[in-house]
């Protein structure tokens, strides 16, 4: 376990396998890095790595400091952020159910029983990329209304919410891209069903009230939640969509 208290909440630990060869593990709490971040820095320790191996010096991103981001948060517009979300989940009074056989009471105890990994051929996944980009969507856009369809046609209800990773990255801030820390946030993803609507439309005023509500997703999930007409304790979703895209070369 990593102690919370004590910085810097990492580990590094180097065992020689043979000769010529070691295994490096590094471990670190999620806290201090998303996946984002963890990219960046492996990236740079690998930079830092080969500049040694070949007697120069390191070729490094310039970084903007996390407190940076932190000033960004505490001047955000609180009170428009709570309007946001109420309008959002306004209404919404009924937890999408999940086909599971007995109800869930523990949260964050999680075992897998299955997994599934399910690879799109090359060709299929230019034939998705080219569908969303000829209609102005993005894939990830695409996906959602996917999972969105599926949670309403498995629960019988037309009007679904479910979780969403965001990069909580924001756009506005110069140099984020490059930041390391812990930026991302889960926020409700709330979708009706029209049966009437055609899928094209659908999908693109889905992707609207996302980029709208991407201006509002650094608002806590524990109090975005309060913003429903869920029974007081009623967790909001019981299912969540992440698409990751990370830069990680």
């Amino acid at each position: 376990a990593i102690d919370l208290g004590v910085p810097p909440l990492l580990r590094l630990v180097i065992a020689r396998v043979a000769g010529d060869e070691v295994v490096v593990v590094w471990t670190h709490h999620h806290v201090i890095l998303d996946g984002w971040s963890m990219g960046a820095v492996f990236a740079e320790v690998c930079e830092q790595y080969t500049a040694i191996t070949q007697g120069r010096a390191p070729e490094l991103v310039t970084r903007r400091p996390f407190r940076d981001y932190l000033h960004w948060l505490a001047e955000q517009n609180l009170e428009a952020a709570q309007a946001h979300w109420h309008t959002v989940l306004t209404g919404f009074d009924s937890r999408t159910a999940l086909p599971f056989d007995r109800p869930p009471h523990q949260a964050h105890h999680s075992e897998s029983t299955e997994t599934l990994d399910l690879q799109l051929e090359g060709q299929d996944t230019i034939r998705l990329q080219q569908v969303a980009k000829h209609h102005g969507l993005t894939v990830n856009t695409v996906v959602q209304g996917a999972w969105a369809l599926l949670l309403a046609r498995y629960s019988g209800q037309p009007d679904v919410v479910f979780g969403t990773t965001v990069s909580g990255r924001p756009a506005e801030l110069a140099g984020v891209e490059s930041m390391v820390g812990m930026f991302i946030n889960t926020v409700p993803t709330r979708a009706r069903i029209n049966e009437t609507q055609d899928v094209v439309s659908w999908l693109q005023e889905l992707q609207n009230a996302q980029i709208e509500s991407r201006r509002f997703d650094f608002l806590s999930l524990a109090e975005i939640q309060a913003y429903s007409d869920l029974p007081a304790g009623t967790a909001l979703f019981d299912s969540m969509v992440i698409f990751e895209n990370y830069p990680f070369d």
